[in-house]
């Protein structure tokens, strides 16, 4: 267990979208395109806000690479879970019983994530409610049945007005010696929803349910705002501002030095 645990947590501050050129993969991205990118683990917490609420989550930490095209972005989320839970339902959507006495123990539920990002990105600070949106500002919902692999794209106005709309996404999922592994890709540009732009930083919370505790709907694990910054393909050079500021400073000093020669000498 020591070995395969980590000294420090080294939470990231930001997710970091690396340019992958041409081709992600006509019909499946494999796991290895996502080498390019650097990983960001995100700390995950219980959702203890509002009804449904999930005081011990399954999962506590998710780890999260991108990679991006000209026309498409795609994410790779992996986290660790002892139990791949695949039989049951599983959603955004789906109520969870305010008392906990009433919840129907014979149904089972799934493992699943999801990204949310804003509908709108404001020019500010402005987000939506970290709860699946409000009526103000909504959110997009990337949602990902980890048993099936299918991704249903939602938009949440609240936690009590989600619907399954807007553009399509493609997803894989798997699991393997106590991990899984979701990919999951969308066109960088959709008219009404999340744009993907070069240079912009893109704010994100990531869902995860771990169906083995019976989380779903509200009842989940989450992690705060943070933001995905879509890596610029081509970086300015800082050679040539390095070289001028050098020059100035160095013209600068050469100008000081006489000034203050020339006031001494006639001093004297």
């Amino acid at each position: 267990v020591h070995s395969l645990s980590r000294d420090e947590p080294n939470y990231a501050t930001m997710v970091v979208a690396a340019p992958a050129g041409e081709d992600l993969g006509a019909d499946v991205i494999e796991r290895s395109a996502f080498d390019i990118a650097q990983p960001a683990l995100l700390p995950v917490v219980g959702q203890v806000i509002e009804p449904g609420r999930s005081f011990f989550p399954g999962i506590n930490a998710i780890e999260v690479r991108a990679i991006y095209n000209e026309s498409e972005v795609a994410f790779l989320l992996t986290w660790h879970d002892m139990v791949a839970d695949v039989e049951g339902d599983a959603g955004p959507d789906l109520t969870v019983p305010d008392n906990e006495a009433d919840d129907d123990t014979t149904m089972k539920f799934v493992d699943a994530v999801a990204l949310q990002f804003p509908t709108e990105v404001s020019a500010g600070v402005e987000k939506p409610y970290l709860m699946f949106g409000d009526k103000k500002n909504a959110a997009d919902l990337w949602f990902v049945n980890a048993a099936s692999g299918n991704a249903t794209h939602y938009v949440g106005r609240g936690a009590g007005n989600i619907t399954a709309e807007g553009p399509s996404l493609s997803a894989t999922a798997s699991y393997e010696d106590g991990e899984w592994a979701v990919i999951v890709r969308r066109a960088r540009s959709e008219e009404g929803h999340t744009v993907f732009e070069e240079g912009a930083f893109v704010p994100v919370v990531l869902t995860v349910w771990d169906g083995f505790y019976r989380e779903r709907g509200n009842k989940r694990g989450l992690t705060s705002w943070y933001h995905v910054f879509i890596e610029p393909t081509e970086t300015d050079s800082p050679v040539l501002p390095m070289l001028g500021y050098g020059f100035g400073t160095l013209l600068l000093g050469l100008g000081l030095t006489f000034f203050v020669r020339r006031r001494y000498s006639s001093e004297d």
